[in-house]
């Protein structure tokens, strides 16, 4: 990968968590024809004797053999394997994925919240059978949630990384496709009567839903009301006390409303959601809140069914990253664009609403709710080219003209695996990377797109900017120097008193003197004398006062070599 040949993602294992793959497509075969998938786990079908609880599990030798239905009927799961570590043979090469040196374990999931997790730990104890580090994909969740990473599956997800480790093990999530429609709504509501209008489209005049779904502080006591497009309404109603869930419900002929009140028990915070299903009514549907008093912040997400399109009447694009374990032991991607057009089976396809080097307008934007820098990093989700599935259908105009076993298509489901991808790359190059030391360097080489207006500094679009892999690959592989840093990014928290260093020393013992200097030359601090081996040394310096953001030099002097290394402070 950029002119290092071992720089493949070679005993690295890269979990894809989707829609299945299509294992007989060529681009996940290796050169001998046996699979690059180690396991495959269909969640989607039954079994009796599954050792797993249900599903069935597929070895690489049954997958080998071809003898097995396994597909991939919707396509998703294949195109962003071919993403991460597709081979290209089908492309010539043109369309292979990042770390082609990675082996694949595949959850075909059902896609319920227990499948996913379930997939997520099935992932990383296969990488702890084979003693390799992994990095789990997921282009998949959910806008509708508690957006702030408290919550059952936030939890569960951060015991799995309590259990197996975070050395080695990283997981990367979709930032979402709802950068353009409103789905977000915040304000204060008071003792003055609060109107929340979202509007309903229903493109099919059939059964279908529409979820609100709002989240304020606990203890908040406030009544709602409904009110129908044809002016029917439910409410007043009181919510004071939520040691149970509190229900109501009614039937309009303009749609049936559900509405559940709840005490969020790993946050403490009241949830109300609102359902209305059936044949729901075109036109402004009003939810009336009014608290008892408070002045509360209330935050809403809205979630609708194929059917039917619907947004908040006065809502913005803010807040509307993916609520799937926005955690910070994740890495969650957004999307730019780097093709806004490709040569199609029916000619040129020409995307008007995508602009080259700027964000791609699906794109969800941050920060979570409880205000926590996310998205982390931009990578590129429009338009990709990767490999179809045999099984599932696509129009002529996503096929590529050229090699028609590829499509294009566009989505934060597509930069995720980009950067999945990178991850396989790094910890191919240092498997006890974690992904806080891999959140560093995404960070510190990123590029900035002239169409990001805050530049290096965290934008809630692009996160910390574009993915820029050359330079981090640059800085990891082993230079001639005698001694270097095992990664030249820290990170100190606010009241941290040391913090550490990491050397590598490539051959042979010396005593060296480590000193600090700003980038002007001027000396802030003598660390002292020290004796490294060969290999990796940890050298303890306290954070004194200028210890602060920013572009530190290192000079190490030994008896054998003298040398400057660049070091990045994050405080």
């Amino acid at each position: 990968y950029y002119g290092y040949d071992t720089v493949q993602g070679k005993d690295v294992i890269v979990g894809v968590i989707d829609s299945g793959l299509d294992i007989f497509n060529e681009d996940f075969k290796l050169s001998s024809g046996i699979s690059k998938v180690l396991y495959l786990w269909d969640q989607t079908v039954d079994s009796v004797n599954s050792q797993l609880g249900f599903g069935v599990e597929y070895d690489r030798n049954q997958i080998s053999s071809g003898n097995y239905p396994i597909y991939d009927e919707i396509g998703h799961g294949t195109h962003v394997a071919g993403i991460v570590s597709g081979m290209g043979r089908l492309s010539l090469g043109k369309y292979s994925g990042i770390a082609t040196g990675a082996d694949l374990v595949v959850v075909k999931t059902d896609f319920s919240t227990g499948g996913i997790l379930s997939g997520i730990e099935y992932v990383l104890s296969k990488a702890k059978k084979f003693g390799k580090p992994c990095v789990v994909n997921l282009s998949l969740g959910n806008v509708i949630g508690s957006h702030d990473g408290k919550d059952i599956e936030s939890e569960i997800v951060r015991s799995m990384l309590d259990e197996y480790g975070r050395k080695g093990n990283v997981i990367v999530v979709a930032g979402g496709n709802s950068g353009s429609f409103n789905q977000h709504y915040s304000n204060t509501i008071s003792s003055l009567t609060r109107n929340i209008i979202f509007k309903v489209s229903n493109l099919s005049s059939g059964i279908g839903y529409v979820i609100t779904d709002f989240w304020m502080p606990g203890g908040t006591i406030f009544e709602y009301r409904i009110t129908t497009p044809s002016g029917y309404t439910l409410g007043w109603n009181l919510v004071s006390s939520l040691t149970s869930p509190i229900t109501n419900s009614t039937n309009f002929s303009d749609g049936s409303v559900l509405v559940v009140a709840t005490s969020n028990r790993y946050n403490s915070d009241i949830n109300l959601q609102i359902v209305v299903l059936g044949s729901v009514k075109d036109g402004n549907w009003t939810v009336s809140l009014r608290t008892t008093g408070q002045t509360v912040l209330v935050h809403s997400w809205i979630d609708f069914s194929e059917n039917i399109f619907s947004y908040f009447v006065n809502g913005d694009n803010s807040y509307t990253l993916n609520s799937f374990i926005p955690i910070d032991d994740v890495i969650v991607v957004s999307a730019y664009t780097t093709k806004n057009m490709f040569t199609s089976r029916i000619g040129q396809v020409v995307f008007s609403q995508l602009t080259n080097d700027n964000i791609s307008f699906f794109s969800s934007r941050g920060p979570t709710r409880d205000g926590r820098q996310k998205p982390d990093i931009s990578a590129p989700g429009a338009v990709i080219l990767a490999p179809m599935s045999s099984k599932a259908m696509y129009s002529l105009s996503e096929i590529d003209a050229t090699y028609t076993n590829y499509v294009g298509e566009m989505g934060t489901s597509m930069s995720a695996p980009v950067v999945s991808g990178i991850v396989a790359l790094l910890l191919g190059i240092n498997p006890e990377f974690t992904t806080r030391d891999i959140l560093d360097y995404l960070k510190t080489y990123s590029e900035v797109s002239i169409y990001d207006a805050n530049g290096k500094d965290w934008d809630e679009a692009w996160g910390w900017g574009k993915v820029y892999i050359k330079p981090i690959v640059e800085s990891l592989k082993e230079p001639q120097t005698l001694v270097w840093f095992s990664g030249n990014v820290i990170r100190l928290d606010a009241n941290q008193k040391s913090t550490t260093l990491n050397f590598r020393l490539t051959e042979g013992n010396d005593t060296v003197e480590i000193s600090i200097y700003d980038l002007k030359g001027n000396l802030l601090k003598n660390i002292g004398k020290f004796y490294l081996y060969q290999g990796l040394n940890s050298v303890e310096i306290k954070v004194d006062d200028w210890f602060r953001t920013g572009v530190y030099y290192v000079k190490v002097f030994g008896s054998r070599f003298n040398t400057t290394l660049k070091l990045v402070v994050l405080k």
